[in-house]
């Protein structure tokens, strides 16, 4: 009984402990396995959940080449719609103006629908927009040389919204680059206007329809709320309209996008043609300055170089055409033929004043200038000495010595006397003619002198008053054609 006893009680114990070790191998043998499995589940889990059978029932056996249409004959109908976030650049140079946009297209497909309820009530999901057929709408007048098409997939690269009801939704934010002919005549009091045409490169009205929500707006920052300005620019008016196009035989349906542009003149006022015109008028300083200094042509060289600079700056920043002369340029071009005018003026008044021929009668009446109340000369007139003729002299002291001589020799005969008296008289006289006619020489080339100063000193005068009246003029007739100054406030 006792040997009975003692087997039950090893037979017990080895089992516990067989036990206790099969259970620790489990225990430890358990982590390298529970990789796998985890992973496998969760794909499982993946695989079964309503988004992953939805994508895999729609887009495993879809065709993005399809048009969205259940009859051949029937049409896309997409709608357009463009919003202005920018207007970020405009190039004078290249005409080409950058603007910051926000594309809207929606359009049906018929063959991405599906049923709510079947995946757990999903009605909206987002696809890659290279996995489903969209439009090829771009811009068609695009001059961005980073990208062939201004649009489609190269340019809209958001996802695809779709919803259960079929409706596809393309919501896609994209720069574009697009040509602008810019006319600058009125430069810098310019208003531009420009065209963005989208439509489909290769379907037609029979194959696609684009509507667009039309806008016509004089007010585009209400209507747009653009999010940034533009330093140089402003939006004027904005037109968005759709319409029918002929290209190679056939109708395409187009969605053009027409703005005004006006650019704000007050940096181009303060910086070009107000300079402009100080250097310009900086010429009638040289109408004051004294003859004698010999800087009259000098100054004015110098004011004309000055101008010229100023214009090859200007013409760094407008476009290389010959369509439309700038305003700015003609305004340019005339300052520098005043300045030329001026200057030869100047000469002519520096050739009068070294003048010493008797003048013409006719140019003595414009020294009439010179006796107006602004113009009068406050110099007294010099009396001139006039010297005494150094023959006259001699002749007094030979007459005087001779009566001297005819004093003392009283032994000399009477009429020795009388043969000398008319020889003494006669040369008196002819030395009296000479030194009358020398003084009379030198008056008149002296008052001749006098006279020419007196009508350079004129001709300055009117030459001042004429170049003023002269710059003042062209400058408001030249501008005054833009009608726009009031747009520096």
């Amino acid at each position: 009984m006792w040997i009975v006893g003692s087997f039950f009680v090893f037979t017990t114990c080895t089992s516990l402990f067989a036990l206790t070790n099969a259970t620790s191998n489990a225990t430890t043998t358990i982590p390298t396995s529970a990789g796998p499995v985890v992973l496998a589940q969760e794909q499982h889990q993946i695989m079964q959940s309503a988004e992953y059978r939805l994508r895999k029932a729609l887009l495993s056996s879809y065709d993005k080449m399809i048009r969205p249409v259940l009859r051949p004959k029937d049409v896309v109908d997409v709608t357009f719609d463009v919003q202005f976030q920018a207007l970020s650049a405009v190039d004078n140079k290249q005409q080409v103006i950058t603007v910051d946009t926000v594309i809207t297209q929606k359009w049906d497909n018929p063959y991405l629908r599906w049923d709510p309820t079947t995946y757990d009530n999903i009605t909206v999901i987002l696809v890659d927009p290279k996995e489903v057929w969209v439009p090829d709408i771009v811009l068609e007048n695009n001059a961005d040389d980073e990208v062939v098409q201004a649009g489609h997939l190269e340019k809209f690269r958001s996802w695809v919204v779709l919803n259960s009801g079929g409706n596809n939704l393309w919501l896609s934010p994209a720069t574009f680059k697009s040509t602008c002919k810019l006319n600058v005549q009125f430069f810098p009091f310019d208003k531009q206007e420009c065209n963005m045409l989208f439509r489909s490169l290769t379907a037609d009205r029979t194959l696609l329809n684009i509507y667009t929500k039309e806008i016509d707006s004089d007010d585009p920052d209400e209507e747009l709320r653009l999010t940034t300005s533009n330093g140089y620019w402003s939006l004027r008016s904005i037109e968005v309209k759709t319409e029918d196009i002929t290209k190679h035989f056939r109708i395409f349906s187009e969605v053009k996008v027409s703005f005004s542009i006006g650019r704000k003149p007050l940096f181009f006022v303060l910086f070009s043609i107000v300079p402009c015109m100080i250097i310009g008028m900086l010429v009638l300083v040289s109408f004051f300055i004294p003859v004698e200094s010999g800087e009259r042509i000098g100054l004015c060289a110098t004011i004309l170089l000055a101008v010229s600079v100023y214009l090859l700056v200007v013409t760094d920043q407008l476009p290389e055409q010959s369509d439309t002369l700038p305003l700015i340029g003609v305004y340019y071009i005339t300052i520098m033929f005043e300045i030329g005018l001026a200057l030869a003026a100047t000469v002519l008044v520096l050739r009068v004043h070294h003048a010493t021929s008797e003048p013409p009668r006719i140019l003595t009446c414009i020294t009439a200038i010179n006796r107006l109340g602004c113009f009068r000369s406050t110099q007294k007139p010099r009396r001139r000495e006039v010297p005494r003729s150094p023959v006259i002299i001699n002749s007094r002291i030979t007459a005087e010595n001779n009566t001297n001589k005819g004093e003392r020799n009283d032994n000399l005969e009477l009429e020795d006397v009388k043969k000398q008296i008319p020889d003494t008289l006669s040369r008196v006289r002819n030395s009296t003619t000479s030194g009358m006619s020398i003084i009379h020489v030198e008056d008149e080339e002296e008052a001749n002198q006098k006279m020419w100063r007196e009508i350079a000193r004129a001709l300055d005068r009117m030459f001042f008053w004429l170049f003023l009246a002269l710059f003042v003029s062209s400058s408001i007739a030249i501008y005054s054609q833009a009608g726009r100054l009031s747009s520096l406030n």
